[in-house]
C-alpha cells in the first residue's frame, strides 16, 4: 500500500524531492554524467524512472468518481450565482454538477436537476432551442414531479418566442466569411494546408523555413492547418466541448470521468476511440499533478500516434520510415497514392519537428526526463499497451518512452497557442483570449520573428488555424511568425 504522500505528488514536488535527493547524496554529478552518456531517449527517461522508483517518488494514481454530494454542491452554487443575476458563472457551476453526477443506466436525480437548472439560464439568455434541448432531455429521464410544471411553462415560452423569431440570414454571413478565410490561389500539391504561393527550403543554418515563392499581399490567406492534436486548457473545462472545442450551450459530460464535456455523442465517440479512453481513468491525476499544456500535449501526441495507426506494425512503419529519411526535402513527409505529402494529418510531420536536444543543457533534460518517466507510467497503468504479443508489448514500451521525451522537446518551439477575439461585458474585442494548444505540422516550420509578417487567427470553437499576411512578402522572402 502507498504512503498518504503518493496522492499528493504533483510532477513539481517529484522534481523538486529528487533533486534534493540526489543533492542530500552527492549524486547529481554522477547522475547527470550517466544520463548524458545514454544514447536515446528510451535510456534516459527508463534510466530517471529508475531513480525515482528508487527514491519512492512513483505517484499513486487516484481515481475520482462521479458524486452526488459534490453534484449537488455544485448546483447549489449554480443557484446562488443565478440569484444574484452572475448567469455565466451560474452555467458554468451547473455544467460542473452534470459532469460530476452519478450515471447509471437511467441518470441520478442530480443529473436531471443540474440540466433544469441550466435550462433557466438558455432561458435567461434568450436560448430558446437550446433551452427546449436540455427541458425534453430531462423528460427522457426520471424526474422529481415538483420541476415538471416549471420546465412545461417554461418550455412553452420558448416554443411561443420561436413561433415569432425571424431566422438570421446565416448564409450571406458564412458566405462573406468563406471568402475571407478561403485561398484566392490553389494549395500547394505537397505542403497541402499552404498556398502554393508558399514552398520550404532548407539550409544548414536556417534548417526547414518558409519561403515566398510569388509575391503575396497584405490580407491574403496563406495557410488554413487543422492540428494532428489539440489539447483544451483547464480553464475552458466547464465551457466548451473538450474534443472539437465547440461553445454549444447543452454539452453533456463523460459517463466516466469529471473532467470534460462534449456538445455532441459524435464528439464524445471520436475522442473515445482516439484518445480519451486512455486518458479517462488517469485524468483526475493528469489535472491534480499540474502538469503544464506541453506535457499533457506530449501525452496526447503519443496516444494518437498509436491510435491513428490500424495497429502496432503499422505504427513502427512510420516510425522507421520517419527516422530513416535522409532526403532533408522529404522530412516528414508521408507517400499517399504516390506522392509526398507533408500535413498534420500524418504522425510523421509532427514525428520530425525538431527537439534542438543538442541544445538543451543537463538540467532542462534532466526535468524533461522526470515528466516523461511519471507520463510513461501513467501510460503503463492503462490498456495503452496491451496485448499478448511480447515483443509488440517491448516495442510499445520503447515507443512511449521515446516518444514522450521527443514531444517534451519538440512542443516548446513547435507547438502553438490556439487563441482568438472575443468581446467582453462591454461588447469590445478581447485580444488573444487562450483556449487550447495544438500541434500544426505546416505552421510549425515558420521561423519566428519580433516583427512578424503574417498573423494566425482561429474561429472561437474550432481549432482550424488560418494564416494572413500583415504585409507585402517579396517572392524569395522569409515567412515570420510571432509565437
Amino acid at each position: 500500500m502507498f504512503p498518504d504522500h503518493h496522492i499528493d505528488l504533483t510532477i513539481d514536488i517529484i522534481y523538486k524531492q529528487v533533486l534534493d535527493d540526489l543533492t542530500k547524496d552527492k549524486k547529481i554529478r554522477k547522475v547527470s554524467h550517466e544520463l548524458m552518456s545514454l544514447d536515446t531517449n528510451e535510456k534516459k527517461v527508463m534510466y530517471v524512472y529508475a531513480i525515482l522508483k528508487g527514491y519512492d517518488l512513483i505517484p499513486l494514481l487516484i481515481k475520482e468518481d462521479k458524486c452526488s454530494r459534490k453534484s449537488d454542491h455544485y448546483r447549489n452554487l449554480g443557484n446562488a450565482l443565478y440569484q444574484r443575476k452572475h448567469l455565466s458563472m451560474a452555467w458554468q457551476h451547473y455544467n460542473l454538477a452534470l459532469m460530476y453526477a452519478p450515471l447509471p443506466i437511467f441518470p441520478s436525480y442530480c443529473f436531471v436537476l443540474a440540466i433544469a437548472n441550466r435550462s433557466a439560464i438558455l432561458a435567461a439568455w434568450n436560448k430558446h432551442e437550446e433551452c427546449i434541448s436540455d427541458i425534453e432531455t430531462v423528460f427522457k429521464y426520471e424526474y422529481p414531479d415538483s420541476i415538471r410544471d416549471k420546465l412545461l411553462k417554461r418550455k412553452k415560452i420558448c416554443e411561443e418566442a420561436l413561433k415569432g423569431k425571424q431566422e438570421p440570414n446565416t448564409e450571406e454571413v458564412d458566405q462573406k466569411a468563406n471568402e475571407i478565410f478561403s485561398f484566392k490561389v490553389p494549395n500547394n500539391e505537397k505542403y497541402i494546408a499552404a498556398s502554393s504561393k508558399l514552398t520550404v527550403k532548407y539550409t544548414p543554418e536556417l534548417g526547414r523555413h518558409v519561403i515566398a515563392n510569388e509575391d503575396i499581399e497584405v490580407g491574403e490567406v496563406l495557410v488554413q492547418e487543422d492540428p494532428f492534436v489539440q489539447v483544451l486548457l483547464k480553464s475552458q473545462y466547464t465551457i466548451s466541448c473538450a474534443h472539437c472545442f465547440s461553445r454549444k450551450y447543452n454539452l453533456k459530460p463523460c459517463p466516466y470521468c469529471v473532467l470534460v464535456l462534449y456538445c455532441t455523442e459524435e464528439c464524445s465517440a471520436t475522442a473515445w476511440e482516439q484518445y480519451h479512453k486512455y486518458e479517462c481513468p488517469v485524468g483526475p491525476y493528469l489535472y491534480k499533478a499540474n502538469f503544464t499544456k506541453l506535457e499533457l500535449l506530449a501525452l496526447r501526441t503519443t496516444i494518437l500516434a498509436k491510435t491513428r495507426h490500424a495497429n502496432s506494425e503499422a505504427l513502427f512503419k512510420t516510425l522507421a520510415e520517419a527516422d530513416s529519411c535522409d532526403n532533408k526535402e522529404d522530412v516528414g513527409c508521408q507517400k499517399v497514392a504516390g506522392k509526398m505529402i507533408y500535413s498534420s494529418k500524418y504522425y510523421s510531420s509532427i514525428h520530425t519537428l525538431a527537439t534542438n536536444a543538442s541544445k538543451r543543457d543537463i538540467s532542462d533534460i534532466f526535468q524533461k526526463c522526470v515528466s516523461a518517466a511519471i507520463l510513461v507510467h501513467i501510460l503503463a497503468v492503462t490498456n495503452f499497451i496491451k496485448t499478448d504479443n511480447d515483443e509488440e508489448r517491448k516495442k510499445l514500451k520503447s515507443f512511449i518512452a521515446d516518444n514522450v521525451l521527443r514531444h517534451l522537446m519538440t512542443a516548446p518551439t513547435n507547438m502553438h497557442g490556439i487563441s482568438t477575439n472575443v468581446e467582453n461585458d462591454n461588447g469590445n474585442a478581447e485580444e488573444e483570449y487562450s483556449i487550447a494548444s495544438g500541434a500544426y505540422a505546416f505552421l510549425s516550420l515558420i521561423n519566428h520573428s519580433c516583427a512578424p509578417n503574417v498573423i494566425r487567427y482561429t474561429k472561437l470553437g474550432t481549432s482550424r488555424t488560418t494564416l494572413f499576411a500583415i504585409r507585402p512578402i517579396k517572392k524569395g522572402s522569409q515567412l515570420f511568425d510571432n509565437y
